[in-house]
C-alpha cells in the first residue's frame, strides 16, 4: 500500500523541477515544481547527503515492503526521486537510512514505480 502524502497538491510532477522567479519582479527566488499550485513548506524535509550537501525534499509518500518502511522524496533543486528506509523513533523523530544493497534498491525502485503508475 502506498501512503501518498495527503498534503501534496497532487500535481504528481516527477519531471525536473525548475527554479521560478516571481513575475512581480521582486527578485526573490521562488522554488516550485511549476504546477501552479501552492506547495506547503511543511511537506518538505531537509536531508544531508554523504558529501554534506543539504537537499530540500518534498515528501511524495511512504510504503512498506517485507516489514520495512520506505519513503520517497522529491529533491526540490533537481527533481530527483530519492528512496530511503525510514524508521519512526519512540520520540516520533524520523530517521532515514540508505538502502545499501543494490538488489534491494532495484526492487524498491520497481515497487515505487508500480505504485506511482497505479496511483495515476
Amino acid at each position: 500500500m502506498f501512503n501518498k502524502n495527503e498534503n501534496n497538491c497532487e500535481c504528481n510532477k516527477n519531471e525536473e523541477l525548475e527554479e521560478d522567479f516571481n513575475e512581480c519582479e521582486c527578485e526573490d527566488e521562488h522554488q516550485g515544481c511549476g504546477c501552479g499550485h501552492e506547495h506547503n513548506r511543511d511537506d518538505m524535509i531537509q536531508i544531508t547527503l554523504e558529501d554534506d550537501t543539504v537537499v530540500n525534499c518534498f515528501v511524495i509518500g511512504t510504503f512498506e515492503y517485507e516489514d520495512e518502511e520506505y519513503i520517497a522524496l522529491l529533491a526540490e533543486d533537481n527533481g530527483e526521486v530519492l528512496l530511503y528506509k525510514y524508521h519512526v523513533m519512540e520520540d516520533d523523530e524520523i530517521t532515514l537510512s540508505n538502502i545499501e544493497d543494490d538488489e534491494e534498491y532495484d526492487k524498491i525502485s520497481q515497487i515505487f514505480d508500480q505504485l506511482m503508475e497505479h496511483d495515476d
